[in-house]
């Protein structure tokens, strides 16, 4: 870790070429990197927990459930026996890697976060309970069983990644008062859509924002209030772009009606 970029975090990010943009929708805002974080966090459901093995003290990771919290915190079930519950009780340091396309071939792409903290055992069990459920219906068989217990992770570090060789610090306290992305809970379901329908129309997209000739197909792989990240592809080539809407889509239809206007704009 870079003590001085750990020290330094920034809201600016070098964003994806976009320069086949009018100038209108290159001047369209974007998310804070905090913004991007939080929605990150706030809208998946599974991480990569790594915590400090008490043989060795190497790092520990293993897949896990987790709960966001508003604030940003996040809390995981683990039972007594897991070796995450025995290593967070000799140290409470750990992280938490958000990331839901580690297996694709463009993963590299695809915007990560990792969060970094202090695990304690969390007290308010009956509440968190509650609304781990909500997330995690599959768990109700084992939740209340003997030995498994809540600890919530205390964020005291965020590392964003918007891609290959785009990445920054967050600043902790503008990570906590971030708030999600309006689109975040849809976009899921968004991209599905865009990405099976309109490959073809990406494609021409992609072509159009990024001045390049050769791209095959098209697939989004984020995307927010103010426009979408897009993959390129073409065989085993890669390209990513940034593309701005016109105007804010606070919800899914606005985003489908922009989207439809970009789709005529562009291809």
């Amino acid at each position: 870790m870079d003590d001085t970029d750990r020290h330094h975090p920034t809201d600016r990010i070098v964003w994806w070429h976009n320069a086949g943009l009018s100038a209108e929708r290159r001047s369209m805002p974007k998310l804070s990197v905090a913004e991007l974080a939080k929605t990150l966090v706030h809208c998946h459901y599974h991480g990569v927990i790594s915590t400090l093995a008490t043989d060795g003290g190497y790092p520990y990771g293993s897949v896990i459930d987790y709960l966001p919290l508003s604030q940003g915190d996040v809390v995981v079930l683990l039972h007594e026996r897991a070796e995450h519950f025995r290593y967070l009780s000799a140290s409470p340091k750990a992280s938490l890697l958000v990331n839901a396309h580690l297996a694709e071939h463009e993963a590299l792409l695809i915007p990560r976060v990792t969060l970094l903290g202090e695990a304690q055992p969390a007290e308010d069990r009956s509440d968190l309970v509650r609304d781990y459920l909500k997330r995690h219906p599959d768990a109700e068989p084992y939740i209340n069983l003997e030995g498994m217990r809540f600890f919530q992770i205390d964020v005291r570090g965020v590392r964003y990644i918007a891609g290959s060789g785009r990445a920054v610090w967050v600043d902790a306290a503008d990570y906590r008062k971030a708030k999600p992305d309006p689109l975040g809970d849809d976009a899921p379901w968004t991209m599905h859509q865009m990405n099976d329908h309109y490959s073809d129309e990406l494609a021409a997209i992609g072509r159009a924002v990024s001045g390049l000739d050769w791209p095959e197909g098209g697939r989004v792989v984020s995307l927010d209030r103010f426009g979408f990240d897009l993959v390129c592809t073409a065989g085993e080539r890669r390209h990513a772009v940034r593309v701005n809407l016109l105007q804010p889509a606070y919800n899914r239809q606005e985003f489908e009606q922009a989207f439809a206007a970009l789709r005529q704009e562009l291809t």
